[in-house]
């Protein structure tokens, strides 16, 4: 599973944006995007040849400010969904299933602003298997 993370990470940068995977660092780049999501199994770092992947990856969106923040996540959500994706020598796809509202995060103050950064998170359905194309 993580040569997908890595390999969806590349293509995210290849476009100028910056993603992390789980955590955060302390002084993160803004905007960013924090993808996260279940456990996949004791094999973790990579994937055999007959693992299928089905499952929703989440995907936080953050800015510093909530107009920021609904640009960026537009801008993201149009890059990721119905994307195609090669990792490990096979095939992923990534397709829109949800998206919430951009939210504001009162629990963390941005020092430079004294403002509070805002934030959505969508679900993509992850799909990679054996037969996959």
């Amino acid at each position: 599973m993580r040569t997908i993370i890595t390999a969806l990470k590349a293509h995210l940068l290849a476009a100028g944006i910056t993603a992390y995977w789980v955590d955060v660092p302390d002084k993160p780049t803004f905007p960013y995007v924090l993808l996260w999501g279940p456990a996949w199994g004791k094999r973790e770092d990579s994937l055999a040849p007959t693992t299928a992947i089905d499952t929703i990856l989440k995907v936080t969106t953050v800015a510093e400010n909530p107009d920021l923040a609904l640009t960026f996540t537009s801008r993201v959500l149009t890059h990721l969904d119905k994307k195609v994706l090669t990792a490990q020598d096979r095939t992923f796809e990534l397709n829109l299933e949800w998206s919430q509202d951009v939210e504001v995060d009162r629990q963390v103050t941005l020092p430079a602003p004294n403002r509070h950064p805002a934030y959505a998170v969508s679900g993509f359905h992850l799909n990679a298997s054996p037969e996959h194309p």
